[in-house]
Parts: C-alpha cells; structure tokens; sequence
C-alpha cells in the first residue's frame, strides 16, 4: 500500500514538473472565444483552489500524502501538451491511459496545445499536372523549424481544425476528402465523391466545428449554382447540398465563368466568411450551426476600395487599402447585428521598422497571411519578394522574418490535438490507414 502511494505521489510530481514548465503557453485563441475563455479559467482557478484546500486538510490530518486523482486529472493532466501526453503520460498507467484516451479530455486539453503551423506546397510540372506536400513547423525566433516528428504528407491540406486536417487527395479518378490527425496518426473518415463531381481545384472546401452540437462538418462548393455541399462526421452517410447564398443569377457580383470560390476565413472555427470578387458592400457568410448562408453587410467605405478578409483573435477583421501608404483595420464586433469597429490604420510614415528592413517595403505590396497572438501580430507576405513579415498593431512595429516564403507556398495555424470525431475510437497512434499520405523523411 506504501509503495503504491508512492508511485501515485510520483506520478503527481511527474504532471507537476510538466505543467510547470508548460506554464508560459497561452490559451489558443482561434480556438476558444475569449469570453468563454475567461470563464473557463475563472471556473478552472476555482477548482484548482478548492482541491487543493482539500489536499492541505488531508496532509495536515496525517492521511495521506498523495495528491487526490481529481486535482492530477483536472487540474494537471488537463494542462500538459497533447504531444507530452501522447509520448510519455497516457504509459504511467491504465487508468491514465483511459482518461487521456477519451474525447472529453481531448477537448478540455485542446486550449493548452501551443500553435504550430503547417507549410502546404504545391509543385506544378509539365503538362498540368501537380503535387503538393505539407509539413509542420514551429516558430522559433523568427525562423520556421521542421517538426521532425510529425514527417511529410502527400496532398493539399484544405486547413486544420482542432487538431484535425482536411485533406483533398490528388488521385484525379477519386476526387476525395480526407480527414486525419496527424498526431494521433487516425484516419477520421474519407468521404466519397461530391455530387457535384468537383475536381478539387478551383473550389472551396472547409472543415469547420459546430460548437453547440459538438459536430465536424466538411463545407465544399464548387460553383453557387450547385450549392453547399455539406457532411456532418459521424452523422451523414451521404453529401447533403443546401442552397447557395443567390437566388437569382443577376444577384451574383461576378461572372461564374470567370470566378472561383477560395478559402473562407473561419472565425472560431464555425462561421466562415467569403470574400465574393470585392463586392463592394457585402461579404457571404455562413453558421455552420444554422447552415445558411447570408450577406453580411462590410464598413461604408468608398466603394473603389479594395479589401482583404482575416482572421483576428476570435474576430473577422477586413483590411482596407486607402492608399499605397494606408490600410485600415475594422473588425465584426458582433456577427448577429453586424457591428464592425475600426481599431487600427497601418500608414507608412509611421511604422517602426528594424535596421534589415532598408528599404521598407511599400503597404500595397504586402498581403495579409493570418495573425497571431490575440490578433496583436499580423503576418504578411510580400507581392513582389518571397519573404514573410510581422507586424505589431500595439508598437506599429514591421519586421521582415528569417523565412523564405514563394507564391507556391501556403501558411495554416495548427494546433495538436488528441481529438477524434468517432467516439469508438481511441486516441493511439495507428499509421496503418495513413500510408498513402505519409512520405517518409
């Protein structure tokens, strides 16, 4: 009995030591919304103090000196990087290997997982035809470090959801979907040939997260006549198509011969907003909750001004070009009513820039990439050179980063995650269904 106390009190020390130096990762704010974020720390600030008054009265009372299984479970493990988990935590025993193996851990876990990013490129040759790769990295002072772990993958990652990858195989005779975590090395699902019987080329195609029903839903459109065609993981068998955000073909902003539907940028990772060939006074917009889409109405700004649509800490941003040495920065305060609220201009006369940058590079020549840090950082590649920069809203500070960044290349926020959308299964590495995608170092 001795012994196995001992055993439970080193395993406590053990998520003590990882969570301590675990303790600078902030939450991930693509993926919490910050309200409930603060709600969630008041709440789990108030668990950690009751259990540990508790641990005190036991230690006091002679008892026991082992930390009670709720404080390690909900107050430690909860806390320590999925990657930690997975590698080392999950083998300390059974009874750890189930909980970290559930979906609910892997969930509550998510916010601890620092960001990463995945670097997607895409190779044309000759006769049209392409291949495309994509690797995760971190970011490391300035530079893009190759997570060597996490190897090389054949096919055009779409964007990562909670720790989930959507992939568009280029196996031209399958046209499929695939969805896969790269940590847990689980193939989620592959999802047959859309009714639209879309290459996957020029079409839009998203995995998305429906919060209050706790679903995965892929989003593709190939062409608006045809509509959303949408599938629930886990609950459809087949493409379900909603219809597009027009009703009437002289409604559309644009010649569907000549236009192709992009990326969305998703907000939370559940409302997802379509820049429709600068239209000049509304964005299309989608709840993947309701699964309608709508017009949202954008700033009154002069309708010759061309915009750019980002993802700002739990918020859509839109960045104006006012000028070749100005760029505003509005925000979507409110997505119901549609309350949009300017927090920052970006004017050339006024950036701070370091010494490697002479000379400083011309605004309109800088295209918004994502942000990071709460919406503080805006990376930006440049038109005319192959390099990244980040920008400081707090310091207007420009700084060009140490990595070399080409127009065949493409930049997702990642974050790793022990998630799964089939409840029966486990959280274990199993690469046995994931060979056609891995490519060995």
């Amino acid at each position: 009995m001795a012994m196995e106390q001992k055993t439970q009190q080193g395993h406590g020390e053990l998520a003590k030591e990882q969570i301590i130096e675990n303790n600078n990762t902030q939450l991930v704010s693509n993926h919490v919304e910050p309200s409930r974020q603060k709600a969630a720390i008041k709440k789990k600030n108030k668990r950690i103090e009751k259990n540990m008054k508790r641990y005190q009265m036991v230690k006091k009372s002679g008892e026991s000196s082992v930390l009670p299984m709720p404080l390690i479970y909900d107050d430690i493990l909860i806390r320590i990087p999925p990657e930690a988990l997975l590698q080392n935590f999950r083998y300390v025993c059974h009874e750890w290997l189930y909980k970290i193996s559930t979906q609910d851990f892997a969930q509550r876990n998510l916010p601890y997982s620092r960001p990463k990013f995945i670097l997607l490129t895409t190779r044309y040759h000759f006769f049209g035809s392409k291949e495309s790769k994509f690797e995760i990295f971190d970011m490391k002072e300035d530079k893009l470090i190759r997570d060597c772990s996490m190897g090389r993958w054949k096919g055009q990652a779409r964007n990562s959801c909670r720790g989930l990858i959507l992939v568009a195989d280029e196996n031209k005779k399958l046209n499929r979907f695939h969805v896969f975590n790269p940590l847990t090395m689980k193939l989620t699902i592959s999802l047959p040939q859309c009714p639209s019987t879309c290459p996957h080329e020029d079409c839009t195609a998203w995995l998305a997260f429906d919060s209050s029903n706790n679903v995965f839903k892929v989003v593709h459109m190939y062409a608006d006549q045809f509509g959303y065609e949408i599938w629930s993981l886990g609950i459809d068998t087949k493409w379900r198509v909603v219809p597009g955000p027009f009703e009437d073909i002289y409604d559309r902003p644009f010649n569907p011969g000549d236009f192709a539907w992009g990326d969305p940028i998703a907000v939370n990772d559940k409302v997802l907003h379509w820049n429709v060939n600068q239209a000049r006074r509304y964005i299309i917009s989608m709840d993947v909750t309701d699964e309608l889409a709508r017009k949202t109405s954008i700033p009154d700004y002069d309708e010759r001004k061309p915009y750019e649509l980002i993802e700002m800490g739990g918020n859509l941003g839109i960045m104006f070009i006012v000028s070749d040495s100005q760029k505003d920065i509005w925000i979507l305060k409110d997505f119901q009513s549609e309350k949009w609220v300017k927090i920052h201009s970006i004017v050339s006369s006024s950036i701070q820039s370091s010494i490697r940058l002479r000379p400083r590079p011309q605004l309109h020549n800088l295209i918004p990439v994502l942000s990071l840090g709460n919406g503080e950082v805006i990376l930006f590649k440049s038109s005319k050179k192959e390099v990244l920069y980040a920008y400081e809203l707090k310091s207007s500070t420009l700084k060009m980063l140490n990595i070399n960044f080409t127009d065949d290349q493409k930049l997702i926020v990642h974050v790793n995650s022990l998630i799964s959308c089939d409840e029966s299964q486990d959280s274990y590495p199993d690469s046995s269904n994931l060979a056609r995608f891995n490519e060995a170092d």
